[in-house]
């Protein structure tokens, strides 16, 4: 039998936390969905809608739920 998180571990994307019908809380990557939106607005109703829009980063969070394995420390 495989164990969640000890021999395989699961993330969750877009803040999604449940998996299936069992009761777990998965682990996930939350996106800044609103920040996005608005940034997509603001390019779509730009004056010179000719020029290449630039590329835009959002920062992501981690969200831990159980299904990874605690973070390490990392010795320096």
């Amino acid at each position: 039998m495989t164990l969640v998180p000890e021999d395989v571990q699961v993330i969750g994307f877009d803040g999604i936390r449940s998996v299936g019908n069992i009761d777990y809380i998965c682990s996930t990557i939350v996106q800044p969905v609103q920040e996005i939106a608005e940034m997509c607005v603001e390019l779509l109703l730009q004056d010179n809608t000719s020029l290449k829009p630039p590329l835009v980063c959002f920062p992501v969070t981690y969200v831990y739920g159980g299904s990874t394995a605690e973070a390490l420390t990392v010795r320096q």
